[in-house]
């Protein structure tokens, strides 16, 4: 009779399986969420609809991390070189500037936004780089990469926030911060941003790990 191999609750491969599913369901709720005007402000003023969803998924998986030693385990078989070379993708805060000089955004806002988000993309390659040859540095990199990509979020969130209609950087010629809390830009700040602020955590953690 052949033995099938018994997956514990906590296991690895069984986290990787369940985290797959919670990232497509957190995707398919924010989408839904989006499509029918949830994080569009009742009255003008900053964003803070945006917040539980920037905020929850990243602190669900710090106490999950905490909780449940079959995640710890499957974090320690990510390879931390992918998890920062997963970075790079934040170039596509490109849009921000196309969407800037379209006139569709302001200039307080995009530019430090997309900007940021492309700083960091490029910043992520040559810290890969170093990482992969384990060069002199590699680790402090990693950690300015870190602290940089977590500072550009909080950048952007706060400069959303002064240039919302009502508040004291709000451009002129008319709210344009339902572009941002529409399909498909919503899905940035709702479901990427969180995304990224866990995979730097991830990073973190696996940095921590190679310190000791």
């Amino acid at each position: 009779m052949t033995n099938v191999p018994h997956l514990a609750p906590t296991s690895p491969p069984l986290c990787a399986l369940l985290l797959c599913g919670i990232a497509l369901v957190w995707f398919a709720a924010i989408y839904a969420l989006a499509a029918g005007g949830a994080f569009l402000p009742a009255e003008p003023g900053p964003p803070l609809r945006f917040l539980p969803a920037v905020l929850a998924p990243p602190a669900a998986f710090l106490i999950a991390y905490r909780a449940f030693p079959g995640l710890r385990a499957w974090v320690r078989t990510l390879d931390p070189v992918l998890v920062t070379a997963t970075q790079a993708w934040r170039v596509i805060g490109a849009a921000f500037l196309i969407l800037w000089a379209m006139g569709d955004l302001p200039a307080v806002f995009a530019l430090p936004a997309g900007i940021g988000d492309v700083g960091v993309g490029i910043l992520a390659v040559s810290v890969v780089a170093q990482m992969a040859r384990r060069a002199d540095g590699w680790q402090r990199s990693a950690r300015w990469l870190i602290a940089l990509g977590l500072l550009d979020f909080v950048v952007a969130f706060g400069t959303a926030t002064l240039a919302a209609p009502g508040m004291p950087l709000a451009p002129a010629g008319g709210p344009w911060d339902e572009l941002m809390q529409r399909l498909p830009m919503a899905l940035i700040p709702a479901f990427a941003v969180p995304a990224f602020i866990i995979l730097h955590l991830i990073a973190w953690i696996r940095l921590r790990e190679a310190a000791t």
